[in-house]
């Protein structure tokens, strides 16, 4: 048996001492399957969406798709997909990506930081993830196109891709809008807003 697993740092278990306590490595346990997981940090949900219809789904069992904040997108730049997620690291109050913006997270990430400080790295797969590329043409975006009414559209287009394409093998989850919702009180957070150890036991239990 196959679970195929992708979504954002929630889904590849950012924080933790060890990534086996991630949900993802729980679920395919008490399966006794393979844990196939392809989420990498800071994606966005374009990602998320043009992995998963670049894949063969039929050699999957199931599937686990943690949908992340729809503020975030990605470009192409020729070479390599970068994905974005520029209003995190806004410096003062945000003009960027109204309410995915916590403040807590771009104070914590921005200390002792300057925005051209900030620059793209390869994941393990060789794809470059950490695309927060500080420059006119994306601030443009998050400050004069970007709105909340905007990211819940493509949320709704992108959650509908995935169910079609997924079918009955489908648990959807999200830290947005749509499906299960993780983004919850009860699950106890590490510094950097990450669930903990624990908050990933219980997310297993509550989807799987």
């Amino acid at each position: 048996m196959k679970i195929y697993f992708d979504g954002c740092s929630w889904t590849w278990g950012a924080e933790l001492e060890n990534r086996e306590d991630r949900f993802s490595k729980l679920i395919a346990d008490h399966y006794n399957a393979e844990e196939c997981n392809y989420s990498e940090c800071c994606s966005s949900n374009n990602r998320i969406v043009r992995r998963l219809l670049d894949t063969d789904i039929s050699s999957y069992d199931k599937v686990f798709i943690q949908m992340t904040l729809p503020s975030r997108t990605e470009y192409y730049d020729g070479e390599v997909w970068k994905q974005v997620n520029l209003g995190v690291y806004a410096p003062k109050k945000s003009i960027f990506a109204g309410r995915d913006i916590r403040n807590v997270e771009r104070r914590r990430f921005m200390k002792g930081k300057k925005m051209t400080d900030l620059f793209s790295i390869k994941s393990e797969t060789g794809e470059e993830t950490w695309g927060y590329s500080y420059n006119k043409d994306w601030k443009d975006y998050y400050r004069y196109v970007y709105t909340p009414e905007l990211g819940e559209t493509y949320e709704k287009m992108f959650a509908n891709i995935i169910r079609s394409y997924c079918g009955s093998k489908l648990v959807l989850t999200t830290i947005g809008n749509i499906g299960i919702n993780l983004d919850k009180s009860k699950y106890p957070r590490m510094p950097d807003g990450h669930p903990t150890k624990e908050a990933h036991r219980m997310i297993y239990e509550d989807i799987h």
